[in-house]
């Protein structure tokens, strides 16, 4: 994740760098590491998906690769994949006022398609620019979600409260695909510029909230100077509070690392959906 110039950037490292130490572990279905958006790219509007992307889920070696995972090959059943779309995972420059997104407001760029078992919506499988299988596994909810992006839009990922958005075909409007997004941005589509102020006042009141508490933690004894917080929830923009499932995930669902812990949590999902 980017250093952006903002006062509590260091705090966001560190709990970065602790999610990774306890997300390693945990990984299931995950191969590599997820690509990060090119900076020096130019997106004018959404880019094309990859012909190694086309090509490796259509057939390839996504395709086979699901087909050993959850049992389609052996069992005779008919699988296709819809088209793959842009996924990503977004970091918003901080205090930008581009009216538009770019790479630059991006962490991680991956591929999403559904996968159909005899034309039954059944999954989604993630794979990177390579065409590299990274992830099975999304729930019913989310596969409905998916279905709605076109491959001329973008699926994003907004943050630890599992907020997912679909970003225009000319990257200025964006429209909240789930009840997560719903609940911070309202029902509408916002253009780009609001949708940075209000996610931009979300981070800033969880950031607050998390300095209040580190700094109780800290007077109390609970933690020394340096150590992460675990377990912490911060405020939502309107005020209402996000919950920290440490026990279901063993990661703080706090700040960057929250993301983190969330990125880290859809692989997870991969054998357990396979066995289904």
């Amino acid at each position: 994740m980017r250093d952006h110039p903002h006062p509590a950037g260091h705090m966001k490292r560190r709990l970065t760098v602790a999610a990774v130490s306890f997300g390693a572990g945990l990984l299931v279905a995950g191969v590599g590491t997820p690509a990060q958006a090119d900076a020096s790219q130019d997106w004018a509007e959404v880019p094309p998906v990859p012909q190694a992307v086309l090509d490796s889920v259509h057939g390839g070696t996504a395709a086979e690769h699901v087909a050993n995972l959850d049992g389609t090959a052996k069992s005779g059943k008919g699988t296709t994949f819809g088209d793959p779309v842009r996924y990503v995972f977004l970091d918003l420059v901080h205090a930008s006022s581009a009216t538009a997104l770019s790479p630059d407001d991006v962490s991680v760029v991956e591929y999403a398609a559904v996968q159909y078992v005899d034309g039954v919506a059944t999954n989604v499988v993630v794979v990177d620019e390579t065409g590299e299988f990274v992830q099975l596994g999304w729930s019913v909810d989310e596969i409905k979600d998916i279905e709605q992006v076109s491959p001329s839009e973008i699926l994003a990922a907004g943050g630890p409260e599992g907020d997912l958005y679909e970003v225009s075909h000319d990257l200025q409007q964006v429209r909240p695909l789930n009840a997560a997004a719903r609940d911070i941005v309202g029902v509408s589509a916002l253009p780009v510029e609001r949708f940075r102020d209000v996610k931009g006042r979300q981070m800033a009141a969880r950031l607050a909230a998390y300095d209040e508490e580190y700094q109780a933690a800290l007077d109390s004894g609970r933690i020394a100077p340096g150590d992460v917080l675990l377990g912490s929830a911060g405020p939502n923009a309107d005020g209402r509070t996000v919950s920290a499932p440490v026990a279901a995930t063993g990661v703080a669902l706090a700040l960057g690392a929250a993301y983190l812990a969330l990125r880290q949590a859809r692989r997870r999902r991969t054998t357990t959906a396979a066995s289904l």
